[in-house]
């Protein structure tokens, strides 16, 4: 079943999980993290989105990005096609790389550096290195100039998103902050244990009577206006089966999706496994 575009909101700050497909470790050595990252500046060189933050572990990928105009595919999608096209090329296969496509979440403004540093302490969390500037596999050598940054990663701009300046004094403030700072904590979204979102509808148009639009209320009280669906339509109609699975995945319960689209609780479970 064809899934429809996620859009992201534009200007804000967003976190992108991708994984490799069956968890594998596909970053075999440092020249597949070379291609990735040659890929990754074609398409950020070609997209309103922008760069934050990377971390290329072995078996996922993390993106840190104000998002552009477009849906996340247009990001990631031409990224991880051109990325599994070169990894056959030079291991051999055929077929996907990336499983599926990746899981985000929205930031909060005041949560940014919180989401870079978990990206930055990623290989120290996995026991790779001792300290996040040891390590080429995230951007955190760019924020302190110990390497050249590339164009597509304004270090300046970065920084500034989280609160430090690019100066001497500044970077080295912002690796005590990477290094220091408690990630047990819930980084961004909702407190654990608690639904991040609500599902609501409100009536569209008399030129619309059989449709309603479907409402997601986020923990932070922002709204996103996300699907129209005739509540008319058969229980499993695509655009239903989008809207039960992005509802799903941001923790909606099911009692309130299936109350919106007028639908039991079994459709819900045939619609998320959609």
């Amino acid at each position: 079943m064809p899934r429809r575009p996620r859009i992201l909101a534009p200007g804000f700050p967003y976190h992108l999980a991708s994984r490799f497909l069956d968890r594998e470790f596909r970053f075999m050595d440092d020249t597949d993290r070379a291609i990735y990252l040659h890929h990754l500046a074609v398409v950020v060189s070609r997209s309103d989105a922008e760069l934050v933050s990377f971390a290329l572990m072995s078996s996922h990928v993390h993106h840190g990005l104000i998002a552009g105009s477009g849906p996340v595919a247009r990001f990631v999608h031409p990224l991880h096609t051109r990325f599994a096209l070169a990894w056959h090329r030079r291991h051999g296969g055929l077929g996907p790389v990336f499983a599926a496509r990746p899981s985000s979440w929205r930031v909060p403004t005041e949560s940014i550096a919180r989401m870079v540093a978990y990206h930055h302490r990623n290989p120290v969390d996995a026991g790779v290195v001792q300290s996040p500037a040891e390590s080429r596999w995230t951007s955190h050598r760019y924020y302190l100039r110990l390497e050249t940054a590339p164009t597509w990663l304004n270090v300046e701009r970065a920084l500034a998103l989280c609160g430090f300046d690019d100066t001497s004094g500044g970077r080295r403030q912002f690796d005590e902050f990477v290094r220091e700072i408690d990630l047990r904590e819930a980084s961004w979204g909702a407190p654990p244990n608690q639904p991040p979102i609500t599902v609501g509808t409100v009536p569209m148009p008399a030129t619309r009577p059989c449709a309603r639009a479907l409402l997601f209320e986020f923990v932070q009280g922002e709204r996103v206006h996300v699907e129209c669906v005739t509540l008319r339509a058969r229980p499993l109609h695509p655009a239903r089966a989008q809207f039960v699975r992005f509802a799903l995945e941001r923790g909606a319960a099911r009692a309130d999706i299936a109350r919106v689209l007028c639908v039991g609780a079994s459709a819900i479970s045939k619609l998320g496994r959609g």
